[in-house]
């Protein structure tokens, strides 16, 4: 069975997902048998991190532009539906993983024999059409999968798509090495850490309106935060407001590995206004932080499950002061011990062999009923 791949982008979180999943599925049935392919990119912010598209290839992937699936235009569909039929073989069955709705659509218009579709979320405040389309381009899927309860749910209850199924993302952990994390010292300052596109989405303007309280308890507590984004000139701007001392915010830029930076922090903290299942978050608990998030999609999900921080209501910089404040006062030991369980729990739950042989199980579901 010829698997492709179809994702507007690969960048952030649901790209170094595809790249794992594709990387093992490329491993265990052969590297002809596994195609990725991205939509043509037209804006620069919306580009394909060029390091994951080198590390797919270098386990033996192809990877290939197909046409304009991401701008929504008919032409573009149409025209890459032609370009995604060419580049998947033509004369051989193959299944369509798509990782958005249009790409499903055009999936099914260049002849995929099954298509299994992946929500990873949706922007936030987009046009109603949108959601409409989306919901006509889920209903051509064999089946459609999300790694949260919460999408999941969503899927059914806004794009109404007939049970959905919750498939955790599974990342190489063989790339996450275990960080043995000591207590700090009394003289050391908490550090605070966020990665994050630094975007609307991601809250991080509410971290910054958090921290004067936090401060005003606990003055020498550092926030630091790792990305970029159309909001970082802002975002800095904001920090020079809310430190009057211009140290304790610290801004790191684009980290293209983060997760080896993360042992130098004390505590994880993600206040999105929305998000499915952050891959950050999933690398901050594989790290054995504490995490502090906002209680949106399956980010809430992550920490309770896990065990390992404290939720707050998304927008409230009051709520999220107040659980700063409460990880930054407890004892060493108990931020370890929140930390560990959570890590314990990363590595049972996302581990990439489980994710593959859980898609392999539905890929032959669907390739089989569609051949009945």
């Amino acid at each position: 069975m010829r698997i492709v791949h179809l994702i507007p982008q690969l960048r952030f979180g649901a790209g170094r997902y595809v790249v794992d999943l594709a990387a093992r599925q490329a491993c265990v049935s052969g590297g002809d048998q596994v195609v990725v392919l991205v939509s043509a990119d037209a804006e620069p912010p919306y580009q394909s991190d060029s390091r994951q598209i080198e590390a797919l290839r270098g386990h033996g992937v192809r990877v290939a532009a197909a046409g304009d699936f991401f701008h929504r235009t008919v032409r573009g569909l149409t025209d890459a539906a032609r370009q995604v039929a060419r580049a998947a073989g033509v004369g051989r069955p193959w299944l369509a993983h798509a990782h958005t709705a249009m790409a499903a659509a055009v999936a099914r218009i260049a002849g995929a024999h099954a298509v299994v579709g992946t929500c990873h979320g949706v922007a936030q405040d987009r046009p109603e059409a949108m959601d409409l389309q989306d919901a006509l381009a889920w209903q051509v899927c064999d089946a459609v999968t999300s790694p949260s309860r919460h999408w999941a749910a969503r899927l059914t209850d806004g794009f109404a798509v007939d049970r959905p199924l919750v498939m955790p993302y599974g990342l190489n952990l063989a790339t996450y090495p275990r960080r043995e994390r000591q207590a700090r010292g009394d003289s050391q300052p908490i550090r605070l850490v966020t990665v994050a596109e630094q975007t609307h989405r991601k809250g991080l303007d509410v971290l910054l309106d958090a921290m004067p309280a936090v401060w005003a308890v606990a003055p020498t507590v550092e926030c630091h935060l790792l990305g970029e984004g159309d909001a970082a000139a802002s975002l800095r701007a904001h920090a020079a407001r809310v430190d009057d001392t211009g140290r304790r915010v610290v801004f790191h830029g684009h980290q293209p590995g983060p997760y080896e930076r993360l042992g130098a922090f004390d505590i994880f903290v993600l206040p999105s206004r929305s998000d499915n299942q952050p891959i950050a978050a999933i690398e901050a608990m594989l790290a054995a932080l504490p995490v502090i998030a906002s209680d949106v999609g399956g980010l809430g999900e992550l920490v309770r499950d896990g065990a390992c921080g404290w939720t707050v209501a998304p927008g409230d910089p009051s709520a999220l002061s107040t659980a700063i404040t409460a990880a930054v006062r407890a004892a060493d030991s108990s931020r370890l011990e929140l930390g560990t369980r959570g890590e314990a729990f990363a590595r049972r739950q996302f581990d990439v062999t489980s994710a593959v042989s859980a898609m392999a199980d539905l890929y032959e579901r669907v390739w089989t009923a569609r051949q009945r």
